[in-house]
């Protein structure tokens, strides 16, 4: 019995090898001999978690065990929907492989060089080894990421370069180092993180963790503000930094592949047919009616913004000192539109210009047949976005003004416009609207100097806009200080710091709050409040940091308001964040009722703020500067804030009332209307200046000669008949 036992035995164990030899056998012919069945490729470190990850071919069924130095970490499976980062070309000559990962904690792993081993254990039983790696682990308190672009990737021109901070560790500043020269600073506290605050419950920063710059990489020659992007394809070396206490700690580095856009024109022949095709459109004579001048205008939005509120008040100012005849073209309609039509004004909605060639054409020559109508004298483009309008104007052979408001490099615009999308032939446009405009208008020298290399430099002039100092100092006489701060909950020693303007990133209100609250303990009088809150993701994770957030009961945060005048009125300090910004409406409208500016220094905010005197100013982007400005005015004795107050109140008060340069763009037009070709820019200004400092034109004296007598009649100043 025992011995027919042993021959079953045998013959059952011979029956297994021929079946384990029939599979090996199997496996081999499929996988080919010598050929690579699979691949550990690295390793992944995200905030809290951190990946394992490759690829195996014949993946179906499989099992794949990773071990960290020769210890087994864990058990996956292959899935044909499991991405392999940055590894589409070696994936593509194995069609048949299965991408595989394995997920673990920070302090599943020693901290420093490890070797990651795998290998594939199959439904045959057979066993493949698939390598290992060498890898660098971090230690689980980082003071920060760097998540995009991966390592490797391909980026355009202009590329965002996004991560996370550890918003306890004290960090100020995050530097962006590009090739070893260009550095960029990052909007801290600027990109809601929701992956973070799910897995940092003991951070009440998480929620709003996110920094965000924008790089945009020089052309070939390196200048900086050339209208080109760079031809050739390179390696670029990104090396990011945390600012902590006055040290700076390296958080990342990694090369990514630079590779221009193709921005060929589609169906550029298509586009030149339908520009070809246009109707002629009768080029009107100009003064068209009784003398009174036509402007056409080309506008964004007439929502309640920086850009939109200097038009309306151009156009008030403007037809105050005479007849003038409007019409506003705006891609989209707002609130404005009824304040508009009030006075008069013509308004069409027209939408956005088109991106690519062939459509933008087919808009453009559908506009230029309905704006003929209006037989306008000249045209205004108000916004670096309205270049349509130039063009428009080009198109009707007629003068144009541009303003400009953005102080953006052309490149970083037109992405922040159009994204991806333009193509060569509207971005050719764009470009060639700063030639083709009679004037391009800036508020600041700052924002112009980027455009500068763009036109004709004596066509390239900055007016000073303004405010309407009447209307506030009516609304002081009208309503006591003491009494609009108790109705708005102020107590009368509160130390009110008011920010002012749309929830966004650019407008930091993140990076100001966490500043303010590291002195909220040190000034319990002190209050923060940010005015102009409305739904959008930043303002919602804002709003999750605030309801854990220790010190947050001096926070206050108010909606988007039309009782605005109540806050500048109530404000001791106001307060303004933004890192790009050409010259705030906001911070004048502040001035004027007599509230300290505490702003970042950029663009045209030195040209009025002159720090210690009249205001304070701080570095864009950092947590301590903003941190130290706060504390230097909250430090400050009653006089100290008084003697600020009263010369921020005599910096706008007369020099920028809005009545000058609704008076000089009126001359600007009425000089245009008469002839385009002889227009003395320099000498305009030279009149305005003058007019603005009550003296003669072309002297440094007051025109004492005068002084007393009546001022010229509005409609004669506007019709040029006496300057």
């Amino acid at each position: 019995m025992r011995l027919l036992d042993d021959r079953a035995a045998q013959r059952a164990l011979t029956a297994r090898l021929r079946s384990n030899a029939s599979r090996a056998l199997s496996a081999l012919r499929a996988g080919g001999a010598g050929r690579v069945r699979g691949k550990v490729l690295g390793l992944q470190q995200g905030p809290v978690e951190l990946r394992v990850h490759g690829w195996v071919r014949q993946g179906q069924g499989a099992s794949v065990v990773v071990d960290v130095d020769g210890v087994p970490l864990g058990v996956t499976r292959p899935s044909p929907d499991v991405v392999v980062p940055g590894r589409d070309e070696e994936l593509r000559l194995h069609p048949d492989a299965w991408g595989w990962e394995l997920r673990c904690r920070h302090d599943e792993l020693p901290e420093g060089e490890i070797t990651l081993g795998a290998r594939v254990v199959r439904p045959d039983g057979l066993v493949d080894d698939l390598g290992s790696v060498t890898a660098q682990t971090r230690a689980e308190r980082q003071l920060g990421t760097l998540d995009a672009p991966q390592r490797g990737a391909t980026v355009p021109a202009v590329f965002d370069v996004l991560g996370w901070i550890r918003t306890d560790a004290a960090i100020d500043a995050i530097e962006i180092d590009v090739d070893g020269g260009q550095v960029v600073n990052a909007r801290l506290y600027s990109a809601p993180r929701p992956d973070i605050a799910g897995l940092r419950e003991d951070d009440p920063w998480s929620p709003l963790a996110g920094w965000h710059a924008t790089v945009v990489l020089p052309p070939d020659d390196g200048d900086r503000w050339h209208a080109d992007s760079p031809t050739s394809a390179r390696t670029v070396t990104l090396t990011t930094w945390a600012v902590a206490r006055g040290r700076r700690h390296l958080l990342d580095t990694r090369d990514v592949e630079y590779v221009p856009i193709d921005r060929a024109t589609k169906d550029e022949a298509r586009a030149l047919a339908v520009r070809g095709s246009a109707l002629p459109v009768e080029r009107v004579a100009r003064r068209g009616h009784a003398g009174v001048p036509r402007v056409l205008v080309a506008n964004h939005h007439l929502g309640l913004g920086g850009g939109q509120l200097y038009l309306f008040e151009l156009l008030r100012q403007m037809a105050a000192l005479g007849p003038i005849d409007v019409t506003v073209l705006t891609e989209v309609d707002g609130a404005l539109r009824g304040r508009l039509e009030d006075m008069g004004i013509r308004v069409r909605t027209v939408g956005a210009a088109p991106p690519t060639a062939v459509r933008y054409e087919e808009w453009a020559d559908t506009l230029t047949a309905y704006a003929a109508q209006f037989r306008p004298d000249v045209v205004l483009a108000n916004t670096a976005g309205c270049f349509w309008g130039v063009d428009l104007a080009h198109r009707l052979g007629l003068p144009s003004i541009w303003s400009v408001h953005e102080s953006f490099d052309p490149e970083l615009f037109l992405r922040h416009y159009y994204g991806e999308t333009v193509d060569e032939w509207t971005r050719g446009v764009f470009y060639a609207s700063f030639a083709r405009a009679s004037a391009v208008v800036f508020e600041a020298d700052a924002t112009r100097d980027i455009f500068r290399h763009l036109a004709d430099p004596r066509r390239m002039i900055r007016i000073d806009y303004g405010v309407d100092l009447a209307e506030i100092d009516a609304f002081v006489a009208e309503h006591p200080r003491a009494q609009v701060r108790a109705r708005l909950g102020l107590k009368p020693d509160d130390i009110a710091f008011v920010c002012i303007g749309t929830y966004e990133p650019r407008k930091a209100q993140g990076l100001l709050t966490s500043a303010f609250l590291e002195i909220a303990d040190q000034f319990p009088q002190a209050r923060l409040v940010l005015v102009g809150d409305s739904p959008n993701p930043y303002s919602a994770a804002l709003h999750q940091v605030l309801a854990e957030v220790p010190g947050s009961s001096q926070v206050r945060t108010v909606g988007v308001t039309g009782a605005v005048y109540d806050w500048y009125h109530a404000a001791d300090a106001f307060v303004l964040a933004s890192d790009v910004e050409s010259l705030s409406r906001a911070m004048l409208e502040a001035m004027a009722f007599g509230a300290v500016p505490v702003v970042s220094d950029v663009f045209g905010t030195s040209s009025v703020v002159q720090d210690g005197r009249n205001g304070m100013l701080f570095d864009p982007t950092s947590v301590a500067s903003v941190r130290q400005a706060l504390t230097r005015y909250a430090s400050a004795d009653a006089a100290e804030r008084a003697a600020m107050a009263e010369q921020a109140r005599a910096t706008v008060d007369p020099a920028r009332d809005s009545k000058h340069y609704g008076l000089e763009y009126r001359m600007l037009v009425d000089e245009l209307v008469a002839d385009p070709e002889t227009v003395d820019f320099a000498r305009l200004q030279e009149e305005v200046r003058a007019l603005r400092e009550g003296r003669r034109p072309g002297t440094g004296d007051d025109d004492s000669s005068t002084a007393g007598e009546p001022e010229p009649e509005p409609a004669d100043v506007a019709g040029g008949q006496d300057r």
